[in-house]
This record gives structure tokens, sequence and C-alpha cells, in this order.
């Protein structure tokens, strides 16, 4: 439908552009509500997360995410310590940290850091 005649000198509207403007303008009330409540949702993390992680790596994270709950009370983390890959749909989980390549071309990933392996042993044992 049109709703504005274009001229080499002015754009004005139409009937039917004139009669969309009050809906138009409830449309983008809504929008500007509807941003404001989920705004003010971003700045404080809410509900359950579960995360899957390295176990070494879990073991180092758990003093960071108790601070992390004490700070914002209405999240929750699931941790979930494992050594191998998960199937983050079937096991519900939201994020999962991996060492090495990413071989899923389907997860959205960032590389978050590096690290290098020790085997460490007594010479007594080797």
């Amino acid at each position: 439908m049109r709703l504005v005649h274009r001229s080499t000198h002015a754009v004005t509207l139409i009937d039917e552009g004139r009669e969309l403007i009050g809906p138009a303008e409830q449309f983008l009330d809504a929008a500007e509500t509807l941003q404001r409540s989920t705004s003010r949702r971003r700045r404080h993390p809410v509900g359950r997360v579960r995360l899957s992680v390295p176990a070494p790596f879990g073991l180092y994270l758990t003093s960071y995410i108790g601070r992390l709950l004490d700070r914002y009370e209405h999240l929750s983390i699931d941790l979930v310590l494992r050594d191998g890959i998960s199937d983050l749909v079937e096991e519900g989980l939201d994020l999962e940290v991996r060492l090495g390549t990413i071989e899923d071309s389907a997860l959205i990933s960032r590389h978050i850091g590096s690290t290098t392996a020790f085997l460490v042993a007594s010479p007594q044992y080797l």
C-alpha cells in the first residue's frame, strides 16, 4: 500500500499514511517500553546458567563463581566438571569451555586464552 506521494518538490502523506500514524505511534511506544524493561534486566544477570568446563579449570573457577553469585543474587550457575566434550543441546548446557580446536562448525565460539600443559614426575618415577 502506498503511504506517501513523492514529487520533485516534496513528500506528503496520503490518506492511508495518515491513518497509520496513530497505530504506528502506539507501536513505537510499546517497543520503547519493551526495550526499557529488557535493558533493566541486562544490567543484572538473572536466571540459571549451565556451564561445562574441564575439571582442572573448574577447580580454579570456583572461587570466582562464588564472588559472582554473591554479587548477583538472582543468578545461579550449574557447574559441570568433565574432561570430554559435551552435546550442548542434549545436555541442556548454555556454555562450555573447550580445549583445542572446535570441530563442530555450528557452534559459536571465541578464543578466551591459551595454556601450556606440563607432565610432572619425580626423577625416580621416570
